[in-house]
């Protein structure tokens, strides 16, 4: 009586080969999917980090450009713009409110130019009587156009139409800076 333990042996050898071979395959698949996973998040966070960097890269030049409001001689106001750059600021120009329209409630402003702004250099100049600072506009070194407001807020923007008409105002006074970058 010989049984044949052979073929059975051999079916079952072959059947967890099988069975070995493939949860194998589908686990390494589902590593790859998981490390792939986490590279494409890494990448997203390398990307995201570049953008940054060069966002405050494109704002280093005009970020560093302040102005504020003192008291001056008289009871007037005076402006004092600070250029903490070694570049010079060009186009600048100031905005002060004349007017609300009680219709439609638009500000009527009044421009003040005064042009470039020497690198590493503060400069005073007065405000407009019964006028208060609402904002101003200049190009930085490398052509981009940057708005700040009376908040300290700075946006780029599109300030290639500016108000060339607008009259060009002499310093009160300027003075050299210390640490600028």
């Amino acid at each position: 009586m010989a049984t044949d333990t052979g073929g059975t042996g051999e079916s079952n050898l072959q059947r967890w080969s099988l069975i070995v071979s493939t949860a194998s395959a589908g686990l390494g698949l589902i590593l790859t999917a998981i490390v792939t996973w986490f590279g494409v998040l890494t990448a997203q966070d390398q990307l995201d980090q570049s953008r940054e960097d060069a966002d405050k890269e494109v704002r280093q030049q005009a970020s560093r450009v302040t102005s504020w409001v003192l008291p001056g001689e008289n009871g007037k106001k005076v402006q004092v713009i600070a250029n903490r750059t070694l570049e010079p600021i060009l186009g600048m120009v100031f905005y002060y409110p004349v007017g609300v329209d009680t219709q439609n409630g638009s500000i009527s402003m009044v421009a003040q130019r005064l042009g470039q702004i020497p690198p590493c250099t503060s400069v005073l100049t007065e405000i407009p009587e019964r006028n208060s600072f609402h904002g101003f506009t200049f190009v930085d070194s490398s052509g981009r156009g940057w708005t700040r407001d009376s908040d300290g807020n700075l946006v780029e923007s599109d300030v290639t139409g500016y108000d060339k008409s607008a009259p060009l105002v002499d310093y009160v006074k300027t003075e050299a800076l210390t640490g600028c970058k």
